[in-house]
């Protein structure tokens, strides 16, 4: 039976934007040669991964947390995104109570994030300033939201745990994710595990499934996949979830 990893991103292939291990590319060379599929499933959006997209070779990427589907011609296989008039609500309530917090959102074709009291546009590795006022440019914006995200840079989760609590219990159609010290809001039937689900609709051929990921957003795709992994460097409550640890992609893969 052909197989299938699901591969996380951040804290998996890449870290601070660059590749953890050229091992993992040569590896995945591979394991797609005997005729498998490779996979990114990742909270990041279209614009952030087009770069770690031309380092790795795959076939499908599951986007926003399992709210984009895309295969490798860009074709768009599932899309949801979030009511215009929520998600403005939402950024703004919790940057008022909250102004030291920072927060982004995709508007589908660029990135945009608050912090440290200025707004930032994502720009091929990272975020840099932009002279506009964020809230001002959150104003202009029309059309549905694909994912936001809500940060602490102080690293507590307290803030975060607040805005998914009020999403649970307040609004419609719309939950939070967490991932690792970041707050992922998405439509409220998306995740990771679900996508995983999904596109497996789609391909419609029985497949033996794999996952890795490092963090809790990644525990609902551990839930979607016949043998879930991380790393022997991740938490023990993400731990408890996998069938096992590596400290690389290519060992789970060197052994597929």
């Amino acid at each position: 039976m052909k197989k299938i990893v699901f591969s996380d991103l951040d804290g998996t292939l890449v870290r601070d934007s660059e590749i953890i291990s050229s091992k993992d590319q040569s590896m995945i060379h591979d394991f797609r040669k005997k005729g498998n599929l490779f996979i990114f499933c990742t909270g990041r959006n279209i614009q952030q991964v087009q770069r770690f997209s031309k380092m790795f070779e795959w076939d499908y990427m599951i986007l926003n947390n399992g709210g984009l589907i895309l295969d490798s011609k860009g074709n768009i296989l599932f899309h949801e995104q979030m009511d215009n008039k929520d998600i403005k609500m939402i950024i703004q309530k919790y940057l008022i109570r909250y102004p030291y917090m920072h927060c982004s959102f995709f508007d589908g074709k660029k990135s945009y994030a608050y912090q440290k009291g200025r707004c930032m546009v994502f720009e091929e590795k990272d975020y840099i300033p932009y002279d506009m006022d964020f809230m001002e440019v959150l104003k202009r914006y029309k059309l549905g939201f694909d994912t936001i995200c809500f940060y602490n840079p102080s690293g507590s989760l307290d803030e975060v745990k607040e805005i998914q609590e009020f999403l649970e219990d307040k609004v419609k159609g719309i939950h939070g994710i967490l991932n690792c010290h970041y707050l992922d809001v998405v439509p409220k039937n998306v995740s990771k595990g679900n996508g995983i689900q999904k596109l497996l609709s789609v391909l419609n051929d029985p497949y033996e499934t794999y996952g890795i990921g490092d963090s809790y957003n990644d525990i609902l795709m551990f839930h979607n996949v016949d043998h879930p992994y991380t790393f022997i460097h991740a938490e023990e409550s993400v731990k408890k979830f996998t069938a096992g640890q590596v400290r690389y992609v290519y060992e789970l893969l060197q052994n597929l």
